[in-house]
């Protein structure tokens, strides 16, 4: 074990809250904006943060091929932790979203924690070994999550705009990463698109997504609660227009990388700032 990293932090590490917490609170947001403050749209945004959270602790489990060339410091594959472990880490945050989603009394939560729990193990065990689905399965579901503990008090059209453009965000970024991560991708046989076609073909389809994006976000009017996110997606369009052939133009490593943590920049930070704006 690497001294002054416990298994405790690794645990945590396991569950990447920095994803897993600003989604969940955007869902708690966007639950209190559409139904009001209550003791269930509480339940449901932690049911959604649990069963996250197993999520990306089963990714790792599935993924310590590719984790040993691209991410050595990963808990599992540096050794803080055991498959043992981490499988249990798996069982208990799974369990614990479906205890907390029973807990609601709502059928949609139910199903949608069940959906998204199946959805991670398809993923990380089928989905994602084929070229280009994984980007888009992904991106929908990032789309989809913040809907999560408002489910029974919005429409899909209210919806709809806001699921589209976190969607095509979310795919970009993958993409992004998949770039960055081709090296370790191609060790472990994984046919990502930079893989297959190479990291110019990657990021001139990242160029035509962030353009596909600014498309989408120049055109919708959302309506309540998030008719603020249109001027909000049409800032994040420029910059990352602007970011994408910026870095079509120099694919350096380092610059791959600046561009991929600037995508989780955005997205974090623009989840925390919707669920700043909306629970008040």
């Amino acid at each position: 074990m690497t001294p002054g990293r416990g298994p405790g932090l690794a645990y945590v590490a396991l569950t990447r809250p920095y994803t897993v917490l600003p989604l969940a609170l955007l869902a708690y947001g966007i639950g209190v904006a559409t139904q009001g403050p209550s003791a269930r749209v509480v339940l449901d945004a932690a049911a959604l943060a649990f069963a996250l959270g197993g999520a990306f602790a089963y990714n790792d489990l599935r993924d310590q091929a590719c984790d040993r060339v691209n991410r050595p410091a990963r808990p599992l594959v540096s050794g803080r932790v055991s498959g043992r472990d981490v499988r249990r880490l798996v069982a208990l945050s799974f369990g614990a979203s479906l205890a907390l989603a029973v807990a609601t009394a709502s059928p949609a939560t139910v199903g949608f924690v069940l959906a998204l729990a199946l959805s991670a193990l398809l993923y990380s065990d089928a989905i994602k070994g084929i070229t280009g689905l994984k980007n888009v399965f992904v991106g929908a579901w990032c789309g989809l999550l913040p809907w999560g503990a408002s489910l029974e008090g919005v429409r899909p059209s209210t919806m709809l705009p806001a699921v589209v453009l976190v969607a095509l965000f979310a795919t970009q970024k993958e993409l992004v990463a998949d770039v960055y991560d081709r090296e370790g991708d191609a060790a472990a046989g994984v046919r990502t698109i930079p893989v297959l076609a190479g990291p110019r073909v990657g990021l001139a389809l990242v160029a035509a997504l962030a353009a596909l994006l600014g498309v989408v976000a120049f055109s919708i009017d959302p309506t309540p609660p998030l008719e603020g996110i249109a001027l909000a997606a049409r800032a994040v369009a420029v910059l990352d227009v602007a970011a994408a052939l910026c870095v079509l133009a120099f694919p350096t490593r380092r610059a791959v990388r600046a561009y991929l943590e600037l995508q989780k920049a955005i997205l974090i930070g623009g989840c925390l700032g919707l669920f700043l704006a909306l629970a008040r």
